[in-house]
Parts: C-alpha cells; sequence; structure tokens
C-alpha cells in the first residue's frame, strides 16, 4: 500500500507508530539495563559471597591446624621430647591410629637447631606410613623460610605442596604446660586438603590445582556457567595451587525471563495504547480536518469566499472554524482592494528596474557631457582677431608677423583638437544614450516579443558597456584592462545583456570608489569553455573595490539588498540574476574578504555563428 504523507491521518499515524516503537526502543533499552545490571549485580555478589566462603574455608583449615598443633606443642612430655629425645613419648602418642582419630595426616618434632627432626607422615586410605611424603615434609621444615618464621612466631599456619597434594600445616612453638621454659623448637602438624571437604564447605563440585594465575577470581565461561579460582597461598604468601570450581548462571537466566515477561507486557501496553490514541485522533481531529479541506478545496474550485458550517464546538477545532469564517469575511473585502494594489505595484516595479537601467545607461552620458564642457576651451577670439588685423597690416614688421602667424596655426590647431575630442566624446555619448533608448525600448515591447534566446556578439557589448567605468558619476579615476579581439557569440537578448553588464560595472566602479582612494582598476575577460558537457561563454569582472565578507555572499542577489548606506535597494543584482538566468545563464559573485575586491561571472550559452540580431 502506497503511503499519501500529504494526509494528516497517515502522517498522524506514522507519528504515533514512531513514537510507540521509540519508546517500546527506550523502555526495553531501560528494562534490559536495569535488569541485567541488577541480576549481574546479584550475580556478582553472590559469586563474590562464594570466594569468600572458599576463602573462609581454607581460613578455617589453618586455624584448626595450628590450634592441633597446639594441642601438641604446649605439653610437658613433647617439650621434654625435644630437650632429651625419650623414644617412650614417641611410642605411647604418635601412631597411626593416634593421628586418624586426631584427623590429620602427619606431625613433626622439630629443634631449631635441627639436632632432632622426627617427622611422621600416614597415608589415611592405605593405613601406613607415607615415607615419600614423609621425607618432603621433612625437608620443608628444615628449610629456612620455615626455621626463620619458626622461631620468630609462636605460632603460624600456611599450605604446602607435597607431592601431587596440597596440605594444611599448623606451626606451634612448644612450651611447657604452663608455658614455661625456653622453647627449643616445634610442632608441625599436617593435613591434606582432600576433594570431599571443599566440596561440603562450598556445596558445589570442587577440585584444586597447581597452575598457578595471577588474576584469580571468577570467569564467565558461557551463558549457563562461572568459572571460579582461588589462590591458596604458602609460607611465604606465594600461591601453591588454587581452588577450582564453577557455579550455575540460574540468576542470570531469571533474569532474562523476566525481563522478556516485562517487554511482552509493555509492548501489549503502549500497543493497546497507541489504537486507542489513534481512534480519538481520528475522531476528533483528523475527521473534522478532512471537513476543513473540503471546504477549502470547493473555495479554490469555485473561488466563492463561502464560510463553513459551524457545529457550535468549543475547542481549538471550533476556533479553528470560527477563525477560518472570519478570515473568509476578511477576504472578501481585501479581494478589491487587492486587485486594484496588484496592478499599481506591477507599474511601480517596472518603473523602478527602467529607471535603474537608465540611470546606469546616463551615468557616463552625463560624465562625457561635463567633460566635453570643460574641454571645449577655445581661444579668445578677441586675441586672434587682433593678431589677424595686425598680420594683414603693411606696417607689421616681418619678424612680428612671423610670430602672428605661428600664433594664429596654433590656434587653430587647438580649435580643431578640442573639436575632434568634442566629437569622440559626443560620439561615445551618444552610444551610451542608444543604450538608454533600447532600455526604454524593451520596457515597452510586450513580453512575448522580448527574444530571450536571440544572437549576439557579447565581446561587442562588454567592450560598449565599458563607457560606464571610464567616465563615471563619481569623477573616479577607474583603469578598464579589457582587449578581447575575439567574437564570443551566446545566446541571449543584447540589450539586456548590455543592462545585466553595466549594471556589474557600475557596482565595480562603486566598490572602488567606496575604498575612499580615488581611483582603482577593473580587470575584464572573456573565454569559450565547457561546463558539464555544455558549451558556454564566461565572463569576469574584477575590481580592487572594498570587497565583502562570506555573511554578505547569501543576501547579494536578494530583493532590496544593498551595501551602500546611500542607496535604497538592490533592486540591480537582483534583476540581474532574474535576467541571466531566463536566459539560461549564470551570475555569481565572490571576493576573498573586505577590502580585496571582488569578482562577478557571468555565463552564457555559446551560440553558433548564424545572423544575429539587431
Amino acid at each position: 500500500m502506497r503511503i499519501n504523507p500529504k494526509k494528516l491521518a497517515t502522517k498522524l499515524g506514522a507519528i504515533l507508530a514512531l513514537v510507540g516503537l521509540l519508546s517500546f526502543a527506550a523502555i526495553t533499552l531501560i528494562i534490559s539495563s536495569m535488569v541485567s545490571s541488577q541480576f549481574s549485580a546479584i550475580e556478582k555478589t553472590d559469586v563474590e559471597a562464594s570466594i569468600s566462603r572458599a576463602n573462609a574455608m581454607l581460613s578455617n583449615l589453618r586455624q584448626v591446624m595450628a590450634s592441633k598443633a597446639a594441642d601438641y606443642a604446649v605439653w610437658d612430655d613433647a617439650y621434654e621430647y625435644l630437650s632429651d629425645g625419650n623414644s617412650a613419648f614417641i611410642d605411647a602418642n604418635i601412631s597411626f591410629d593416634s593421628l586418624n582419630s586426631y584427623d590429620v595426616n602427619g606431625i613433626g618434632f622439630v629443634r631449631f637447631d635441627k639436632s632432632r627432626t622426627d617427622v611422621f607422615y600416614y597415608d589415611r586410605e592405605a593405613g601406613e606410613i607415607d615415607a615419600e611424603l614423609a621425607s618432603q615434609l621433612t625437608a620443608f621444615v628444615q628449610s629456612d623460610v620455615v626455621l626463620a618464621k619458626a622461631k620468630a612466631e609462636e605460632q603460624f599456619s600456611s599450605y604446602v605442596r607435597l607431592g601431587g597434594k596440597i596440605a594444611a600445616i599448623g606451626i606451634v612453638q612448644s612450651r611447657r604446660s604452663d608455658r614455661s621454659g625456653e622453647s627449643l623448637g616445634f610442632v608441625v602438624v599436617v593435613r591434606e586438603l582432600e576433594q570431599a571437604q571443599v566440596r561440603d564447605a562450598l556445596q558445589v563440585e570442587a577440585g584444586y590445582d597447581f597452575e598457578i594465575s595471577k588474576d584469580p577470581g571468577f570467569v564467565i565461561a558461557d551463558a549457563n556457567r562461572i568459572d571460579i579460582r582461588v589462590n591458596i597461598a604458602a609460607i611465604d604468601g606465594k600461591p601453591v595451587g588454587a581452588l577450582t570450581y564453577h557455579v550455575p548462571r540460574s540468576l542470570l537466566a531469571a533474569g532474562q525471563r523476566l525481563q522478556i515477561a516485562m517487554i511482552i507486557g509493555i509492548a501489549l501496553l503502549i500497543g493497546a495504547m497507541l489504537l486507542v490514541l489513534n481512534l480519538v485522533l481520528t475522531k476528533t481531529v483528523v475527521r473534522p480536518l478532512r471537513g476543513v479541506e473540503r471546504h477549502v478545496g470547493n473555495i479554490g474550485q469555485s473561488g466563492d469566499l463561502v464560510a463553513m458550517p459551524h457545529d457550535g464546538r468549543r475547542d481549538e477545532i471550533g476556533s479553528l472554524e470560527a477563525g477560518f469564517n472570519a478570515m473568509v469575511a476578511q477576504l472578501r473585502d481585501l479581494r478589491a482592494q487587492l486587485e486594484a494594489q496588484s496592478f499599481l505595484l506591477g507599474k511601480n516595479q517596472n518603473a523602478i528596474g527602467s529607471m535603474h537601467n537608465v540611470r546606469n545607461g546616463l551615468s557616463p552620458v552625463s560624465t562625457l557631457l561635463s567633460l566635453l564642457s570643460q574641454q571645449l576651451n577655445f581661444p579668445s577670439r578677441g586675441d586672434v582677431g587682433k593678431a589677424l588685423t595686425e598680420l594683414g597690416s603693411d606696417e607689421t614688421p616681418r619678424e612680428r608677423r612671423q610670430l602672428l602667424a605661428d600664433f594664429a596655426s596654433a590656434a587653430i590647431k587647438r580649435v580643431a583638437d578640442q573639436l575632434e575630442a568634442g566629437r569622440e566624446k559626443a560620439s561615445e555619448a551618444e552610444r551610451s544614450l542608444s543604450h538608454v533608448v533600447d532600455a526604454i525600448t524593451q520596457e515597452q515591447t510586450p513580453g512575448a516579443e522580448i527574444g530571450m534566446q536571440s544572437v549576439c556578439d557579447l565581446t561587442a557589448v562588454v567592450s560598449a558597456s565599458l563607457s560606464i567605468a571610464t567616465y563615471n558619476r563619481h569623477g573616479a579615476e577607474v583603469e578598464v584592462d579589457y582587449a578581447d579581439e575575439r567574437k564570443h557569440l551566446v545566446n541571449g537578448n543584447r540589450v539586456l545583456i548590455a543592462q545585466v553588464v553595466g549594471n556589474l560595472v557600475t557596482n565595480a566602479v562603486e566598490a572602488i570608489v567606496a575604498t575612499g582612494r580615488g581611483d582603482g582598476s577593473i580587470r575584464v575577460r572573456s573565454d569559450a569553455t565547457e561546463v558539464d558537457g555544455r558549451a558556454i561563454v564566461r565572463v569576469t569582472i574584477t575590481d580592487n573595490g572594498d570587497g565583502f565578507d562570506a555573511e554578505s555572499a547569501g543576501q547579494l542577489f536578494g530583493r532590496g539588498f544593498s551595501k551602500r548606506s546611500h542607496k535604497k535597494g538592490g533592486l540591480g543584482l537582483h534583476w540581474c540574476a532574474n535576467t541571466i538566468n531566463a536566459m539560461g545563464g549564470t551570475l555569481t559573485l565572490d571576493s576573498d574578504g573586505p577590502g580585496k575586491g571582488a569578482t562577478a561571472t557571468l555565463t552564457l550559452a555559446r551560440a553558433l555563428p548564424v545572423e544575429m540580431a539587431g
């Protein structure tokens, strides 16, 4: 189905649908963000609690080992054994059954000077001594690190790797039961870290490995599982291994189900709201407006300004109907006035355009006539008459006669030169005046009879229009640089093109005068080229006047705009642009900025060399 964007109902429906979609997307995004963030936070808290439980389990096992070691270390019999090495103590107190009932895997008695080290390690599953692990435990307790720490601290606990196992150890300095006497050594108690023990503490399947991780903690393995690693620290604080286990992401799954349910509910709610709103808008707004539209269409077809029926509504639609009827009444009164004023306005606009072009054409005529009046300064008739009389007298000496003859000859030559200069200026004034006559004649020609696409010589038109700059009404000395012997034929009306070029040259002169220098230059160039496969003739008129800024560039062709404070409107450029556009050409103005001059670029379609319009 094709949607007609001009229909208000379609627009309102599209707007409501767009608002609904955006609202749904925004609410979905908010819900997703909130639910995901909240459940992620809960999940993170749960995981961190699990890690805390694992650390607490490890810490508790260490503390238990320290406590068990203290039971043996703070005992008179153990103290005496480390002192004199009475083997009866070992026979009476150290056996597989005693260690098994005490829930430890091994025990050792170590003197600080290493003179006595008795270590016992039992394989509780096999029920016998594990000599290999006993040897590794002996090497551990005799290490400098353990001995130094045992001497410095009364008791401590840690973890140690023994073969392929990790065990918790507790070390306590040996004392008498009343804690008297100098400690000669320490007691060490060992218990292996078992998988069942970790599983019971964490309530999940767990184990440990010996891979050392720099970043312990948790990693989201996939959408259903989180992997957790908790480092197990040795006596020097460095890890000897890590607890490893994973927990299901049940909270995230519950959050996703809640999120989907909320999104579906919101979608249904928004859809119902939009449906009801669309029905209400159609009934209260769209249908009344369609009635207004039909009434306006009837007025447009018939031209009769008839008031529309008003049903007495007091809302905005009722105000619209009442306002429309009031407007119709006013339009009936203004129609007659507008028709009369339109006729007068058209005449005034034509007159303004005509006077603007006539003023530009008469500018050089006025200047030339002023120059002609100043230059026609003939020698005094009395002086010439006296010279001729004296020259005709026989009594005039020969030398005097020669001087008088030279004076008369110079006077005649000066008169001839002034007459020749006057004739040239009169001829230039006549040509400029002919442009004015052409402009006036053009305005009197009906629009249908104006040949907008006749062929004319653009080179000749430009050359003839440059006298406006040379003989300008401002008295500025403007040097014009233009010498193009090529004949450029274009499609366009010769009279109108001459008026456009005259306007552009006049503007260039005024830009030079605005600098306050009193002189300047205008450079005119023309060339034949192609733009987008179209043959054109381009004319550029560049001045070194006051230029303009980028902000003014967009307003120069506007009706009524002018940069000159003494001018009342910019009809010239506005009219020029419209005229050139009507001929299928273009007119642009460019400047590098205030004080840097400007360039007007005029383009017209290049014509074939056929008979030119008169």
